[in-house]
């Protein structure tokens, strides 16, 4: 499948230190004649343990790279080709905490390799910097280092090499660098090395070798890596490995057989459970420390997670550095488990904020850890001021949602804009907002003028006990900067809220993000509001916010998704390319949403999918992802997965608000599995909460129609005639999907009755079918428009031929106007030109396949409607494996089953049996 062009897996910026340019040296020079024209060397970084390691420039993509030689000593005796199997072997490791590898070479016998290069430092550089880290930030370190393990023994890859130099630190995120390499360096040696070299890098480090690396065990396994682990937690925590001043011999030694002086005794804080962990990683025998990565990472969740804590029940002021006066030693702790956190980039890290994917509580219930953001109320004087207040609210949101640990509700206007619900102003207006929201707290606050400066302040309401409980600020900015202040803002409510919900909140807190322009958010909220609304002007003011500040990317994102969304290809692949400029911006959570664009422009489900399961890692309480995972997993047969994940969301809220294409989502999974009573029920929500919006009709139509309700689709038919078009169906669309429904579902008097109907119509025709054709949605110049899907439908053979032979005549090698006449012949009884159409159809979709596309995404939908066509065509032949087969080729590709189940030229394969074990869902 093609790649768009220009589209790096990564873009970093250095994270070790520059050393001085050297002067030219011959390995220097003969690396650059072996990279050619590919890669220009620029600089030298010192520190590295393999023995060179230089930053190039890739020129095809425009990114920097890592480019690590090894040295000769530790080259001797290594297969070359065994080498770079081994590395693109591990390359294909895909993990936020995971450095990847990108390729691997030679140099006259010395074997290279390439990976990004990395924005931030090494954990040593780190530790060598301040010491031990704090309890906070060591856990989280350590569970993102555990989650890399766990993933990569997974995939049978162990690193053997777990140390602080190979732990890089990123934008708040810890990355394991070298995976594989190890592996790689073992696996093609001829033994001369015996698992251990003096230069101590790729296959162990004296202070971090577990006892039976030491020993020269042939049998070490992953649990290696869970030993290594273990000294690396207890450097986070002490600030030096158990073992220290000693040679490397001597260090070797103390592995095996000395035990390491416990945790606690250096760091009395440390808590009891996780000096224990520490201590059972470091246990001599592999038997006896945790047996997985991933037992590490469910033992430090537990560790993350104590009984206890409680919301303070009187107000409490909080200082400008977010600690209350009297409370430095008393804060409860947390009651949320620790997940990994990504850097708080509020919104550039989270990217559209959201609320639990769990399921909603009893409706006069609120959850204690779920936070509402109340709209700041405007106390300057000034008018012209008043939209910071929702922009403060949508800020803070957003930050406390990128945290990965906060429930977030919504916000004040968000909730208004639901139906029904009216919030009274007041002081009851928090509490009023917090049942709605079923959250415990909400954070509410105002801003002040003065002089040239605003003064922010923010409350935290307990709403089961209907009082305020505590204060933070004020913070100030420029009158002209608003969003400084509101930032500043956002950390101290972040680190208020830690005592109340999660201590690791305080940590987040100290994550500084800088906001954009104030009117490049107010644009950005702007092109929000319009998204599913006004897609041209959504598009526009994308845009604006984007041009307003080129520091700020998140709108582009959100550009592509509606570009995409509204099949403009060509634009949306030159946004992506814009993006991956700025790609060292992106937080790990963007990062994903960039692939994520890609592999849906690439028409790649599989890659999709990889992504938003990237997104998950990086905000496990997002719904956001999980709502992206449904198309893909239905696409790939997997509905049953794809309903338990939709299921568990909530449309009305947050950042589901708005999006209608949920429920069609769910629908495509109920439909698959044959739920048809649910789905009209899921239908009947969805025109409920939108109850203008043509496209949510569709839905019930649909539903309906498997149903074989006439009269009531008849009716609803009636009732939205006189409806305008929209960007995604028209009046006629939904109608002639009706119709396909009810006839691939066997209700041939309803049927019948749409298609009556349609023909006492024919205006819906001129201005659907058009709509239909420039949407995209039938890929083979027109020739399924929405008359010959009536005529298919409703088996009006004679006339759909006229229409194929009208078709042909202008367009002879069009592979659905071919198919649309073959399978017109075939129906009449006409074989031997059925038979001839349909070798014109292989050879036209052959050639088809050949002709450039504005899209990988565009070929893919070209190459399978030409597949469907030639598959219904050798269905109506009789020939049902033939049928079979073509489909199957489309369907390994990730193709929507749904479309097998109500396309009408595959009636006479329902009831073979390779047909149906094509369409029966994987799971």
């Amino acid at each position: 499948m093609r790649q768009l062009p220009v589209r790096p897996a990564a873009s970093y910026l250095p994270f070790r230190p520059f050393v001085a340019d050297p002067q030219r040296d011959p390995l220097r020079d003969q690396l650059q004649a072996t990279l050619g024209a590919s890669y220009t060397l620029e600089r030298e970084l010192g520190g590295g343990g393999m023995s060179r390691v230089f930053v190039a420039r890739e020129e095809a993509l425009g990114r920097d790279v890592v480019v690590k030689l090894l040295p000769p000593e530790m080259a001797a005796g290594v297969s070359v080709e065994r080498f770079k199997r081994e590395i693109a072997l591990a390359a294909r490791l895909q993990h936020p905490h995971i450095v990847p590898l990108f390729s691997a070479g030679d140099l006259d016998g010395l074997p290279y390799f390439t990976m990004p290069l990395v924005d931030g430092e090494s954990l040593r550089a780190r530790l060598a910097r301040s010491g031990e880290l704090p309890l906070h930030e060591a856990v989280r370190v350590l569970r993102e280092v555990a989650t890399a393990l766990a993933y990569a023994h997974e995939k049978g890859i162990v690193h053997r090499d777990i140390k602080p130099d190979n732990v890089l630190l990123s934008r708040g995120s810890a990355m394991v660098t070298d995976f594989g390499v190890a592996k790689a360096l073992s696996a093609s040696s001829n033994g001369e090395h015996g698992g251990v070299t003096s230069l101590g890098v790729a296959l162990g480090t004296p202070a971090y070798m577990s006892p039976e690396q030491a020993s020269a065990d042939p049998a070490v396994d992953h649990r290696a890596d869970v030993y290594a682990f273990g000294v690396l937690a207890y450097e986070l925590l002490t600030g030096q490995p158990p073992f220290v001043g000693r040679t490397p011999q001597g260090l070797l030694a103390a592995h095996v057989t000395e035990a390491p002086e416990p945790v606690a005794r250096r760091r009395a804080s440390v808590p009891p459970a996780l000096a224990a962990l520490v201590m059972r990683c470091l246990e001599k025998r592999a038997a006896d420390r945790p047996q997985s990565a991933q037992e590490v990472v469910q033992a430090l969740d537990t560790i993350s997670t104590p009984s206890g804590g409680s919301v303070p029940t009187t107000a409490v002021r909080v200082s400008a550095d977010g600690v209350a006066p009297g409370r430095r030693s008393r804060a409860p702790r947390a009651v949320l488990a620790a997940a990994a956190i990504v850097a708080v980039a509020a919104l550039g890290g989270a990217g559209w904020w959201w609320t639990t994917r769990a399921k909603a509580p009893a409706a006069d219930a609120v959850a204690p850890q779920r936070v509402a953001v109340a709209t700041f109320v405007n106390k300057s004087g000034d008018a012209s001021l008043d939209p910071v207040g929702a922009m403060a609210a949508d800020w803070i949101a957003r930050g406390l949602a990128g945290t990965g640990l906060v429930d977030v509700a919504g916000t004040a206007d968000e909730l208004a804009a639901r139906a029904g619900v009216k919030l009274a102003p007041g002081a009851s207006a928090a509490v009023q907002l917090g049942r709605e929201a079923r959250a415990g707290l909400v954070v509410s606050g105002a801003y002040y003028r003065q002089g040239d400066s605003l003064l922010f302040q923010a409350d935290f309401t307990d709403v089961a006990a209907g009082r305020l409980v505590q204060s933070v600020g004020p913070v100030s900015s420029s009158v002209t900067r608003p969003l400084d202040g509101v930032e500043r803002l956002r950390q101290l409510v972040t680190g208020g809220l830690a005592p109340m919900i999660d201590s690791t909140l305080a940590g987040a807190a100290t994550q500084i993000s800088r906001p954009p322009s104030y009117e490049a958010y107010r644009e950005f909220l702007r092109a929000e509001a319009l998204f599913y609304e006004d897609e041209a002007a959504a598009v526009l003011a994308f845009e604006r916010a984007a041009a307003l500040d080129s520091s700020y990317v998140y709108p582009l994102q959100r550009l592509v998704s509606l570009l995409s969304n509204m099949g403009r290809d060509v634009e949306a692949d030159s946004v992506l390319r814009i993006i991956e400029r700025r790609r060292a911006r992106l937080s790990g959570y963007e990062s994903a949403y960039f692939d994520f664009h890609k592999a849906i422009l690439d028409g790649d489900r599989r890659a999709a999918l990889d992504a938003t399961g990237r997104m998950r890692l990086s905000a496990p309480r997002s719904p956001f992802p999980a709502y992206l995972q449904g198309p893909s997993l239905n696409a790939l047969g997997f509905p049953r997965r794809a309903l338990a994940e939709l299921d568990a969301l909530d449309p009305m809220s947050g950042g589901l608000r708005g999006r209608i294409f949920y429920y069609g989502y769910v629908l495509t999974s109920l439909h698959a599995l044959g739920q048809h009573e649910r789905a009209l029920e899921v239908a009947r929500r969805a025109r409920a909460q939108y109850p203008n919006r043509l496209l949510a009709t569709q839905t019930e139509l649909h539903a309906l129609a498997v149903l074989g309700r006439t009269t009531e689709v008849m009716r609803l038919l009636d009732a939205v005639e006189a409806r305008p078009t929209e960007s995604r169906t028209s009046v006629g669309g939904a109608a002639v999907a009706a119709l396909w429904e009810a006839r691939s579902h066997g209700h041939g008097d309803l049927a019948r009755a749409i298609g009556s109907w349609l023909q006492a119509r024919p205006g819906l025709f001129s201005a659907s079918t058009r709509a239909q054709l420039s949407e995209g949605v039938y890929v083979s110049g027109g020739a399924r428009s929405l008359a010959a899907d009536v005529l298919v439908a409703t088996d009006q053979w004679d006339r759909a031929a006229r229409l194929a032979d009208s078709l042909l005549t202008q367009a002879p090698q069009d592979p659905g106007a071919l198919g649309l006449a073959a399978l017109a012949a075939a129906k009449r009884g006409d074989r031997p030109r059925a038979a001839q159409l349909a070798a014109r159809l292989t050879q036209a979709a052959v050639r088809a396949d050949s002709l450039p596309a504005v899209s990988g995404r565009h070929r893919r939908n070209r190459h399978d409607a030409n597949l469907r066509w030639r598959a219904g065509v050798a269905a109506a032949l009789g020939d049902f494996e033939r049928a079979t087969s073509l489909l199957r080729e489309q369907a390994e590709g990730g193709w929507d089953a749904a479309l097998y189940h109500d396309e009408l030229t595959f009636d006479l394969l329902r009831a073979y049996p390779g047909f149906q074990a094509l369409i029966a869902p994987r799971g």
